[in-house]
């Protein structure tokens, strides 16, 4: 990153490295000290970089060496550095609010990753309106088996059969992961039994 001149390849080596801002901050961080002393077109690529990574997420542990690059940035005359820089500061303090999460999870021309991390902050936090929001997402392809995990914790025979229904609408190489789900709980076991028997669901798709 230090040496490097192209904007794409510094975004995605900023991306890079704030995707596993939860497993080892050290790479990260060492990179916003880099950029704390370089020009601002290189500061604009990490910063962008980082705030795709962080794209559905409400809350991350914040970087030792934010707030000295936070400050920086304040005095930038780039409004949308200054802006973005801002949001990524309500990330690593208390947090954006679960409505701008959801509008991330729903917004069809966000990317999949993204929505995918804005679905489970919502199935981690457990808003009241849980259940509809997962059972909306259930259509749509690659989304979908995040929002089965999120309707897996309702013991409700009724969304086994929504989650049964939904079958054809899962990726071949998904499947599994709802086959998993559908025999976790014996109301949704029934739904899926239901389902095989009608041939909705063939039978050679279940294993041992």
């Amino acid at each position: 990153a230090s040496k490097c001149e192209l904007p794409l390849t510094r975004r995605f080596i900023a991306r890079r490295l704030t995707e596993d801002i939860e497993k080892n901050s050290a790479p990260l961080n060492a990179l916003i000290t880099l950029a704390a002393a370089k020009p601002e077109a290189f500061r604009s690529d990490i910063l962008q970089g980082m705030a795709e990574a962080l794209t559905g997420w409400r809350k991350a542990v914040k970087p030792a060496a934010w707030e000295a690059f936070a400050k920086r940035l304040a005095d930038s005359a780039d409004a949308a550095l200054r802006e973005r820089a801002r949001d990524l500061s309500v990330v690593f303090g208390d947090g954006r609010a679960l409505d701008e999460v959801k509008k991330v999870a729903f917004d069809d021309s966000a990317d999949m990753d993204a929505r995918k991390a804005a679905l489970q902050t919502l199935i981690d936090h457990r808003p009241p309106d849980l259940r509809p929001l997962c059972e909306k997402l259930l259509g749509v392809r690659f989304l979908n088996p995040v929002a089965a995990r999120g309707l897996a914790a309702f013991d409700d025979p009724v969304i086994g059969a929504k989650l049964a229904k939904a079958y054809p609408q899962f990726h071949p190489s998904e499947r599994p992961q709802l086959l998993a789900t559908l025999v976790s709980r014996p109301a949704f076991a029934q739904a899926l039994l239901n389902a095989v028997a009608e041939r909705k669901i063939p039978r050679s798709d279940l294993s041992a």
